[in-house]
């Protein structure tokens, strides 16, 4: 939803600054953040099914599929040329990521059992 939300509020700054090249630069940085971190959050909550006690190496895991579809999707924008750079692509994937990546962790972090408290003694 926050996502979404978003999207809808970039993509129409986007449209307004730079026309369709903003919508689009709106929807690859959409695109490519919202599925990195739908492949993480799978990745974290199989790790953490398989393996319990390997939360770290899942949380590892999570985080290489974040970040690869942004970044292989930086390099692309960096190499594709001069109009998506220009409408502003690599603010909108700053934005989408920093979004997803707090949407994800809140995920995250409610998938994870409660903490055991020692008695008091």
């Amino acid at each position: 939803m926050a996502t979404l939300l978003t999207l809808l509020i970039a993509g129409s700054i986007g449209f307004a600054l730079y026309g369709m090249w903003g919508l689009l630069a709106a929807s690859l940085a959409a695109v490519l953040c919202l599925g990195g971190a739908e492949a993480a959050l799978v990745a974290s909550r199989l790790a953490q099914r398989a393996r319990p006690d390997q939360a770290l190496a899942g949380m590892l895991l999570a985080m290489l599929f974040r970040m690869t579809a942004p970044l292989a999707g930086a390099l692309w924008i960096y190499l594709q040329g001069d109009r998506l750079v220009a409408a502003g692509a690599w603010y909108q994937l700053i934005v989408f990521y920093l979004v997803t990546l707090a949407v994800e962790v809140g995920l995250q972090l409610q998938g994870l059992p409660a903490p055991r408290l020692a008695p008091r003694r």
